[in-house]
Parts: C-alpha cells; sequence; structure tokens
C-alpha cells in the first residue's frame, strides 16, 4: 500500500476504498506487469488511448482497465479498442478485463472489486460498436473551419508525410 501521510484527511477517506480494492484485486491473483498507462495510437482506426495496464494475469496477456466510477457497459467498448491498438502495435493480448474498484467499503467493511473479462471471440462485436459510435460523433461534431479545401498536391509542404489524394484545409491569413 502507496504511503498517504502528505494527503489531507478528505482526500484519504475518499481514496482508501479503491485504493484497498486494487491491492485486494493484485494480490488475489498471479500478475506480471508488462506496461502501465501506455499510450498506443492506431493510424488504421486513426485512435489513440492510454491503457492502465497490459499484464499477464493468471497466465493470460490482458489489457485492464480500472474504474472507479458508477459501472457502465460502453467500458467494454473502451477496453475492446485498447485491445485492438495494442494488438495493431505489435501485442499479441488474448482478452482484456475491466476492474471496478469500489468507492465504498462493503457492508462487512472491506474494500470490494467487481470484474468483467471481455473475450478474444466478443472484442471484435465491441469494436464494431466502439466505430459506430465513433462515426456518429464524427458526424455530429465537424469541425468547423475557415479557408478553403485543396489537394494535397496544391498545398506547401509542411514537413508531414501524407498520403496522396488526402486533403488538408489551407487557412487562410486575415
Amino acid at each position: 500500500i502507496p504511503e498517504m501521510s502528505e494527503y489531507g484527511e478528505d482526500i484519504l477517506t475518499l481514496a482508501k476504498p479503491p485504493i484497498l480494492a486494487f491491492h485486494d484485486w493484485f494480490t488475489d491473483r498471479t500478475i506480471t506487469p508488462h506496461a502501465t498507462e501506455l499510450r498506443m495510437v492506431s493510424e488504421t482506426w486513426e485512435l489513440g488511448g492510454t491503457a492502465d495496464l497490459i499484464a499477464y494475469v493468471d497466465g493470460n496477456f490482458e489489457i485492464i482497465d480500472f474504474k472507479t466510477g458508477a459501472k457502465n457497459e460502453k467500458n467494454k467498448i473502451q477496453v475492446a479498442a485498447y485491445v485492438k491498438l495494442a494488438k495493431e502495435n505489435g501485442m499479441n493480448v488474448s482478452r482484456g478485463r475491466l476492474v471496478h474498484l469500489d468507492r465504498k467499503y462493503s457492508s462487512k467493511g472491506e474494500p470490494q472489486y467487481s470484474e468483467i473479462i471481455i473475450e478474444e471471440d466478443e472484442i471484435d462485436e465491441y469494436f464494431v460498436l466502439f466505430r459506430a459510435a465513433k462515426a456518429i460523433y464524427k458526424k455530429m461534431h465537424k469541425p468547423k473551419r475557415k479557408g478553403k479545401i485543396m489537394p494535397l498536391q496544391d498545398v506547401p509542404n509542411m514537413g508531414e508525410e501524407i498520403t496522396p489524394g488526402q486533403y488538408r484545409v489551407k487557412l487562410t491569413a486575415i
């Protein structure tokens, strides 16, 4: 358990149950960490994210995402996207795991956690939902741009490597 004496009592009161729940979760299984807070990017899927933990958990190479807020089905979609990111970045993860660290103690005064494992055969199903949600978001939140859209070959090179046929916005100075 980390040293927490530098924090105020109010912060400690709020943080202690999920910290202790994490400790219980970690010690209840065999875990060999591979990476923590790993930023990943996919050019193919045009997405990026930061995985909380990539580790061998009881022999399975997994993406683990920790949550302390309300339990939400959409978190499975996020974990599936992280698994896709990891695979594209050369990691042969076999599944995802969502660990909910409860902010409150049980009725017996003990820390609580729950977990959901997203098996490899479920990843594609949840990733389809992710892509659909992303498409809807992009459609509803089109960026407001000023200027002309020009074919790439007509725009001066800005030092970026961009595939021919893509378009870049050229902003006009005011």
